[in-house]
């Protein structure tokens, strides 16, 4: 047949990589290999305009890619925009959200399709809270201290249990959380919420007034786990339960 695409010819694609024709099958349909080693079916008329995609390229913050599989970014596309979301947290904008400093996605979620697959076995993943907003994606709450997003270290929560969990260490200094200094004197405060900050008290020493936030902090999160009960995941409402603030987090 005439008009066949010769086995070995490369040709660029739209993302920057290119491909290489493998055998031309006739009635316009080429297998072609990409760099990446992902080998498809294309058309003649996409592959000269560049409009192959490859499943296996690097695309998203130059670690993510959507994979082989049958989670589509549209038809799925809750999953996909929290897997976009935290790639983007995490790889695109440490400079202006410290708190993601030395954190990393592992690597089997750097394929959406594995990040989709965890989250449709997730009993909370499409949940909402009261006012109608999805549940957050957290990796703090069930390991302590953990730096990287992965099936074993996530978990779904309402954005009110999500967001006491957030630190900046780089604006309260050197004195412990909770705590900040006027004049000689030491205060407490503990955030419930962005908009919420309650005053425990003042004190002489910084550690009365960490010790302070402890106790409330401990006690609150308590209250929330009880106040979320069988909207969150077991492992959530026990880990909050047993949570301990520490003068160093």
């Amino acid at each position: 047949m005439s008009g066949k695409m010769k086995i070995g010819s490369k040709y660029k694609v739209n993302c920057g990589t290119s491909l290489t024709v493998i055998e031309d099958l006739g009635w316009d349909n080429v297998i072609v290999s990409f760099d990446s080693g992902y080998v498809t079916k294309a058309h003649r008329s996409a592959i000269l305009r560049g409009k192959v995609r490859d499943k296996l390229f690097r695309s998203v913050y130059g670690v993510g890619y959507h994979g082989v599989g049958e989670y589509g970014w549209v038809s799925h596309k809750v999953a996909y925009q929290t897997w976009v979301s935290m790639l983007e947290r995490v790889y695109a904008r440490k400079k202006s959200l410290p708190a993601y400093f030395n954190v990393s996605v592992c690597e089997e979620w750097h394929n959406f399709q594995n990040f989709a697959e965890w989250c449709y076995k997730q009993d909370f993943s499409d949940a909402k809270d009261g006012n109608g907003k999805r549940y957050d994606l957290d990796k703090d709450i069930l390991v302590k201290g953990n730096k990287i997003y992965s099936p074993d270290t996530c978990c779904f929560v309402p954005n009110e249990i999500n967001c006491l969990f957030i630190r900046n260490k780089r604006f309260r200094g050197k004195l412990p959380i909770g705590v900040t200094k006027n004049r000689k004197r030491f205060a407490a405060r503990l955030s419930k919420g962005f908009d919420n900050r309650v005053f425990l008290g003042s004190f002489k020493t910084e550690t009365e007034a960490f010790l302070s936030y402890k106790n409330a902090k401990e006690m609150y999160l308590k209250e929330l786990a009880e106040k979320w009960i069988g909207k969150i995941d077991d492992k959530v409402y026990e880990a909050l339960m047993n949570y301990e603030v520490d003068i160093d987090d």
